[in-house]
């Protein structure tokens, strides 16, 4: 049997062969032979690194807490400011808290229901613009309804009472 390659083959295959036999010369070969030297690392002398008369004292990594409080590189951080001492204290004095405020709930009554055993009115408000209807002992936003009568609405809320008529004098 014959077994023929092609001249441009052969070439390509010698180039592969060439290829992988150097990784594999340096890894089992060695580079050389002679190992490197190896260098002994300088001796630092403290004396050299102190200059005058001054001796460097190393201060306990807890004098350092404001300087290790924010990251050292990063863009936000900015220079440590001391605290301002606190103003000395005034006096406290008691104060009687004010009234509270009076504020107008915007009720209005648009309609009334009374008949056997039913009484309920439809009252429009700033919270519902849509109304909703309530009967007598229930509760709309924090009012309670104490009465409901053909002429308006009688609403109680802690000590404050208001009446809400169907058609208010002009």
């Amino acid at each position: 049997m014959n077994l023929r390659i092609a001249p441009l083959a052969a070439l390509a295959l010698a180039a592969l062969a060439g290829i992988n036999l150097w990784p594999l010369t340096v890894i089992f070969g060695g580079t050389g032979g002679e190992e490197p030297v190896p260098v002994a690392a300088p001796v630092w002398d403290a004396k050299l690194a102190v200059s005058g008369r001054d001796h460097a004292v190393a201060k306990p990594i807890s004098a350092y807490g404001t300087m290790l409080a924010q990251p050292v590189f990063f863009k936000s951080r900015v220079p440590y400011v001391p605290p301002r001492p606190a103003p000395p204290a005034a006096p406290t004095v008691v104060a009687k808290p004010p009234p509270p405020v009076v504020v107008d709930p915007g009720f209005t009554v648009a309609g009334i229901v009374i008949g056997e055993g039913v009484r309920k009115a439809f009252i429009l408000g700033k919270s519902e613009p849509h109304g909703s209807w309530v009967a007598e002992g229930e509760n709309l936003t924090g009012w309670n309804v104490e009465a409901i009568n053909a002429g308006g609405v009688k609403l109680k809320q802690q000590d404050r009472t208001i009446e809400l008529q169907l058609y208010p004098a002009k």
